[in-house]
């Protein structure tokens, strides 16, 4: 058995081929199989590991690394690196994944769950931790207070809400922010992800073109819903609108963002069709839903007195008599995108680059 004071049994050749972090690792690794480090056994720190090997700390950081991955050692907060006993199973990291809510959002717990199962196979724990706004305004830290009393690795945070960000820039952990790419960068974040409409609306507004359109309607409930659809159409010639339906009431409640939705064209369908353009544009799937199911009450034929296109989460909906033409977005291809750019960096501190995920242009009756 050795004590992390001893000299390595090995030394390095750098007359051969294979790299100085390669016959790092070999010669660790020998050690272990040979008895001379048993479970348990404390390694050299970096830096001390750099100094009797004689190499800089950075090959001897990722000679660390690479043992890590491949269950050989463990490094503890405060202890160091210790030798795993061959039964040993831990996991290689933890991320978190900050939410404004615990529950409720399509596509975040299907993304989640994604992003946790195949984060689970390369040997990280994803944690969600919910940060929700409290009814004076301010958020909750609660839980993202006790999460990170365990040793955390990487923070991914959905939204970009600027007192959540704040919070979580003062922790010094690694973090990257889900949404709001189009915004630009955000202040120590080690890169942003986010979904894009600008293929799909490039798509659509030829869609326009070819078919004669003159006027278009776009209708959400957050003006945060930033597309690039608007002056793609002004270019063209054709008129878009804008109209933003306010939710009121329980942020966790989505379906309050139907019913207002289908109360705000009850009261307008009220007043005639003629304010109808020729296409509608839903950017929010709960708004379609309560919408439509308003024009269907008023006896509105789509397409024949309007046409509608709505954004979709693939396994969601909305649900409508006629199959939609929709700007798709699938969650489970968005996750699998997403642990793509976060294992790099997780694996080697390599980020290779912000990822942005397009929505997809998918032609159904409403818009033929």
């Amino acid at each position: 058995m050795m004590s992390s004071e001893n000299s390595l049994p090995f030394k390095l050749d750098r007359a051969v081929a294979k790299s100085l972090t390669e016959q790092l690792v070999d010669g660790i690794k020998a050690a272990v199989d040979s008895g001379c480090y048993q479970p348990g056994d404390r390694l050299p720190s970096v830096r001390a590991l750099a100094e009797q090997m004689g190499v800089s700390p950075i090959v001897s950081r990722l000679a660390i690394r690479r043992l890590e991955r491949e269950d050989v050692v463990i490094t503890r907060p405060r202890i160091g690196t210790i030798v795993r006993a061959p039964t040993e199973k831990t996991w290689r990291g933890r991320v978190l994944f900050v939410v404004p809510e615990s529950d409720g959002n399509f596509m975040i717990n299907v993304v989640s769950g994604e992003v946790r199962n195949r984060l689970a196979v390369r040997g990280y724990h994803l944690e969600r931790v919910a940060v929700p706004k409290m009814a004076n305004g301010k958020y909750d830290f609660t839980f993202l207070d006790l999460a990170v009393r365990i040793r955390a690795d990487m923070i991914l945070v959905a939204y970009r809400r600027p007192g959540v960000i704040r919070r979580i820039r003062s922790l010094n952990i690694p973090f990257v922010v889900l949404g709001g790419i189009r915004r630009g960068p955000v202040k120590g974040a080690v890169g942003l992800i986010g979904m894009s409409s600008d293929v799909a609306s490039g798509d659509f507004v030829r869609r326009c073109k070819l078919a004669g359109v003159k006027r278009v309607m776009k209708v959400g409930f957050s003006p945060d819903n930033v597309s690039a659809m608007p002056g793609l159409l002004k270019k063209v010639g054709i008129d878009c609108k804008i109209w933003t339906i306010r939710h009121r009431g329980d942020s966790r409640r989505h379906d309050l963002v139907g019913m207002n939705a289908a109360a705000a064209f009850e009261r307008r369908l009220a007043a005639g069709m003629d304010w109808l353009p020729d296409v509608i544009y839903f950017d929010d799937d709960f708004v379609a839903s309560g919408a439509l199911s308003a024009m269907t009450h008023h006896g509105i034929r789509v397409p024949e007195d309007v046409k509608v296109v709505s954004f979709a989460n693939l396994g969601l909906g909305p649900v409508f008599y006629r199959r939609l033409t929709t700007f798709e977005c699938d969650p489970f291809r968005f996750g699998e995108s997403i642990v793509s750019v976060l294992l790099p960096f997780l694996e080697e501190r390599r980020w290779p680059g912000d990822l942005t995920f397009e929505e997809k242009f998918v032609l159904g009756e409403t818009f033929p």
